[in-house]
Parts: C-alpha cells; structure tokens; sequence
C-alpha cells in the first residue's frame, strides 16, 4: 500500500492504493477488496476488477486472466479449468466444449475433432 498522507493531517485521513488484484470498491472505504474468482485488477489503486475475458480464467486476488489449456474450458465462475468430455472440444480460446460433428471423434481433452 501507498501512503499518501499531506502533512500535518490526522492519521484517520491517510489514504492507501490497494495492491494489483485488489479494488477499493467505495471511496470512503478504508479496506481494500481481493478481486472474485474470474475477475482480475492489473494496477495498483484499481476501484473495480476486470472480468475475464471469454475462454480465460483468474482465482480469486488475480492481476490477470490466463487462458486454459487446449481441450479445456472455463468452469463456471471462471476460476478455474474443466476438461471437454470424450467426443466433444475445445478450439484454442473457447469459452465451451462443443460436440463433434457426425463422422468425427475427439478423446477428452481435445481441442479438435478426428474423422473415424
């Protein structure tokens, strides 16, 4: 935390930047939030937490969003990774497993679909 505090001025006054991954929601707030599962605060002294993006996940306190792994998706709540099921994948980015195509076969974990 920062310490900002004019001379002269009552302890009660000093005002403090939350860390990266942290948010002051309220200004008159003394406490500094940690940013929820699949939400991120990249700077210093954020008032708010960025969603993730569409296929990227965060845990709770995150500076940033990070992809999953091919063949994964974003588990509800965007804080962690699931693994696409047996005939169903994940294109690079997905935020969902899709189905394959009639004719076509993925093992768990895939991020494309194989002709039989």
């Amino acid at each position: 935390d920062v310490n900002m505090t004019a001379p002269n001025t009552p302890s009660i006054l000093k005002c403090r930047s939350c860390a990266a991954g942290r948010f002051r929601g309220r200004r008159s707030s003394e406490s500094c939030e940690v940013c929820p599962a699949g939400r991120f605060a990249a700077e210093e002294g954020a008032r708010f937490c960025h969603r993730c993006p569409a296929g990227e996940i965060a845990e709770d306190g995150s500076q940033r969003c990070l992809p999953c792994k091919l063949g994964w998706v974003p588990a509800s709540g965007q804080a962690a990774c699931t693994i696409c099921e047996a005939g169903r994948f994940a294109a690079p980015g997905s935020p969902t497993c899709s189905a394959c195509p009639a004719g076509a076969v993925a093992l768990a974990g895939s991020w494309q679909c194989s002709a039989c």
